[in-house]
């Protein structure tokens, strides 16, 4: 994953763009014709995820999550270990024997999902890598892997093995009925090699995978976005050493600063190479940026002669977090909101998967940041629930709420028309299947400053129709304020001026400098205030719908009245209601409204949740250590030894075996700690995860405690209160 704020805003500022619905109705209302089918309920509007690396930490996330979904693609990110292939076969039976993976092949199995694993990023091993032993970091900063591991392999005949074992094994060994491979992470910035040798890697690769079955589907490459190019020698996140490497070997780059993935697609035509799906990363786009993102792809293909229809677009590691992390708004029922109203454009764009981070953590930053919220369970983390779901976590979010909401309203059935209302920013999808229609609802509206600047600038360029002269010219004036050390948003507003004294459309002029002034009431104490002002005596509509999608968020609800027509009942009808809002289905907003002394964390301090997280954690401990004790007890220590044995052990739980084997006991002693060890953690964590699935189920906090059920009249429709950045579920069955 990929810190945005090394991103170019003006590769966003020029690529991305807002559109409106193609489907509208009049008013605040949303016509709903149950007959007009239009189709199948398809797989991208499912809660689909990509699940790092799978342990017994993540038991009970996992456990819970595919009880309540049912997820079209899971992606998996295995290890790939050992010292030579045959440890590594070894080495990965061990770990694909955990519970957890046998949770999630169960359930892919019955679900019918497609599982889709592969060994990135930076995968290689000394007894793989071309640059075996060379451990150096591969960037300044604390993480990141080392040479060794993001080199390609030494030995492509043997790399093609260990692919062939990995998948041989799922669908042999384990069983997997469906079952894909996808080959490349960010390899824009974590392949240390030139394109063409990671092109060559995934062709070697994919041809493996079709070796096993022609049925595994294959894709790539996983670049950071659609449009990231290669890094160049020079990239500052680059170490001296690596920079001087890449110099060594000609560079690594296109000289051209094309799209690698434009560039990869190319390849695989020439080279007849199996491509099943692309994949590709996106982190806090506008949720219509994914049309641009699809029609880009679609046209690359075109351009090399490849039929789209047997193509899959799979954004596979995508989430709303962009900039700063951890981000609270990743907390909020704001992040619920985004999740559906994505996934519907995604779906009206043609995209076909996806993949919605699940357990994704950095552990150094969110260390910082639970410091700085005095252990608070609600940090802005990017899992779905709290802490990565690791013991002190584990509470579901609203977008956890949001998921299980889709995974209720679409399920299998025929989606039908839905008319939305033009320009206020609603999104809606209806299921027809028999007796009943779903319909989920939200109205994406993002509250979060810097989000907000981010749709500014995504408005321009493509949102208004520049032409390929105006971008080049607001590129230049990008690269050259920012050569003068100027912040992003004074660059933006300095180019705004010299690009609207050339504008000659007055539309495009009124767009440009209301997004201008917009840009700088965001950093106005009177925000709303500032933009009406702004915005009095606008001429054009496009320029409305901007005022609309700035300040939506702060609008208050909206009454919306649903029609629906040619239903498959009539009369008197059993509507059932859920919803993800600030009220309801939102442990954020619940620990916020219960916190002893109010503050500014969006979440709140030291809440019902909190106190309750802090309890179990503490509960779980005392009784696991009581557990622990007792088994030492009856291996025939004494309290005082055990007293002391606690003393030299509290510091290498986590790394047990190690620990005991620098303590030089005898086998009989170790063997008698490594059972009240196990003992610790198992009692702990059943007992954490038992009152974790009590909080879970709070009417606060779960989407059931959002339930409403009532009576009404199918000719006189149904009027509901849209609050910004709520999701609304509503059920339809017979009376």
């Amino acid at each position: 994953m990929r810190d945005c704020l090394n991103k170019s805003v003006i590769l966003i500022l020029l690529f991305l763009v807002v559109t409106c619905h193609v489907m509208a109705a009049e008013g605040n209302n949303i016509l709903i014709d149950a007959s007009k089918k239009i189709s199948k309920t398809p797989d991208v509007l499912t809660s689909s995820v990509w699940i790092a690396h799978p342990s017994d930490k993540d038991k009970y996330i996992l456990e819970r999550f595919l009880k309540e979904n049912r997820p079209a693609v899971i992606q998996l990110s295995i290890p790939l270990g050992g010292t030579d292939f045959e440890s590594f076969k070894k080495e990965l039976k061990d770990y694909l024997a955990n519970d957890e993976i046998s949770l999630i092949v169960e359930k892919a199995n019955r679900y019918g999902s497609t599982l889709v694993i592969g060994f990135d990023p930076a995968p290689m091993r000394s007894w793989l890598s071309s640059r075996r032993g060379s451990n150096m970091k591969m960037l300044n900063n604390e993480g990141g892997f080392t040479v060794e591991q993001a080199s390609p392999p030494a030995d492509y005949a043997l790399w093609s093995e260990v692919v062939k074992y990995a998948l041989s094994y799922f669908r042999n060994g384990l069983g997997v009925k469906k079952l894909g491979f996808y080959v490349g992470h960010e390899p824009n910035r974590d392949w240390l090699g030139s394109e063409e040798s990671f092109f060559k890697y995934y062709g070697v690769t994919a041809r493996a995978a079709k070796g096993v079955s022609e049925e595994i589907k294959v894709g790539g490459i996983g670049p950071w976005n659609v449009k990231g190019n290669k890094l160049d020698c020079s990239h500052p996140e680059y170490t001296h050493q690596i920079q001087r490497l890449c110099r060594e070997e000609g560079g690594w780059a296109d000289p051209r600063k094309g799209s690698m993935l434009k560039n990869f697609i190319k390849y695989a035509a020439s080279n007849h190479l199996p491509l099943d799906f692309i994949n590709w990363h996106s982190f806090g786009a506008q949720p219509d940026g994914f049309l641009k993102d699809a029609e880009t792809i679609d046209g690359w293909l075109k351009e090399e002669g490849i039929d789209r229809r047997k193509i899959k677009l799979y954004p596979s590691d995508w989430t709303y977090w962009s900039a700063a992390y951890p981000a609270d708004y990743l907390d909020t029922h704001e992040s619920a909101s985004y999740f559906i109203r994505t996934l519907l454009q995604m779906y009206k764009t043609g995209i076909e998967w996806h993949g919605y981070d699940f357990n994704v953590f950095n552990s150094g930053l969110e260390k910082r940041a639970r410091k700085e919220r005095q252990g608070s369970t609600f940090i802005g983390d990017w899992s779905i629930f709290t802490d990565a779901g690791r013991i002190g976590g584990g509470v579901i979010k609203p977008i956890y709420n949001a998921m299980k909401a889709l995974t209720m309203a679409a399920g299998e059935g025929n989606i039908v028309y839905t008319g939305i209302p033009d320009g206020i920013n609603i999104d809606a999808v209806s299921i027809v299947k028999d007796n009943k229609i779903s319909t989920i609802i939200t109205n994406y509206a993002p509250k979060d400053k810097q989000k907000l600047k981010k749709y500014l600038i995504d408005t321009v360029t493509e949102g208004i129709g520049l032409s390929e002269e105006e971008k080049k010219e607001a590129k230049r004036c990008f690269k050259e304020e920012k050569s003068k050390g100027e912040k992003t948003e004074n660059a933006f507003l300095r180019c705004k001026n010299r690009l609207a004294s050339k504008l000659k459309d007055p539309k495009k002029t009124e767009i440009l400098d209301l997004t201008a002034d917009a840009y700088t009431c965001l950093n106005n104490t009177h925000m709303l205030s500032c933009i009406r002002n702004a915005s009095k005596n606008l001429k054009y509509p496009e320029s409305a719908r901007i005022v609309e999608s700035i300040t939506a968020a702060f609008n208050g609800a909206k009454e919306i009245n649903i029609k629906l027509v040619n239903t498959p009942f009539s009369g008197k009808a059993r509507l059932i209601t859920y919803k993800v809002d600030e009220e309801h289905s939102n442990a954020c907003s619940f620990n916020k409204r219960t916190e002893p002394t109010k503050t500014d964390a969006p979440c709140g301090l030291g809440g019902a949740i909190d106190r309750a997280v802090m309890d179990a954690k503490k509960e779980a401990e005392r009784k696991a250590e009581e557990a622990a004790r007792i088994s030492l007890l009856d291996n025939g220590y004494s309290n005082p030894e055990i007293d002391e044995i606690e003393r030299r052990l509290i510091k290498c739980m986590d790394n047990i075996n190690e620990c005991l084997e620098i303590q030089g006991l005898s086998p009989q002693k170790m063997g008698h700690l490594k059972s009240a060890v196990k003992k610790y953690k198992d009692v702990r964590q059943r007992l954490y995860y038992e009152k974790m699935e009590q909080i879970n189920n709070l009417k606060e906090v779960s989407l059931e405690g959002s339930r409403e059920e009532r009576t009404i009249d199918l000719d006189k429709g149904i009027l509901i209160s849209l609050s910004p950045n709520s999701v609304y579920i509503l059920i339809l069955e017979k009376g």
